[in-house]
């Protein structure tokens, strides 16, 4: 399993803007299958918000490619990660 905190650590210096603000919250419960979840979350954000062709999405572009992935993780499977 990729390990996502440390691509966004290596990617901060080039996210400080739109992207890293705008990514999606994390609940830090540290749960096996939600820190799982939120990962794939992540990743799937940095696939569709930031490695993409450039000038890539604005500030308000990114939130809502953030909203959308909260959304469709939340009602994914209807399990509950809490």
């Amino acid at each position: 399993m990729p390990q996502t905190f440390g691509l966004t650590g290596l990617l901060i210096p080039y996210l400080a803007g739109p992207f890293y603000f705008a990514s999606p919250e994390k609940a830090g419960n540290h749960r096996a299958l939600t820190d799982i979840r939120e990962s794939i979350k992540e990743l799937k954000y940095y696939r569709t918000a930031v490695f993409v062709p450039a000038p890539g999405p604005d500030s308000e572009a990114a939130r809502a490619i953030a909203a959308a992935l909260a959304s469709e993780a939340a009602g994914q499977d209807g399990v509950s990660t809490g």
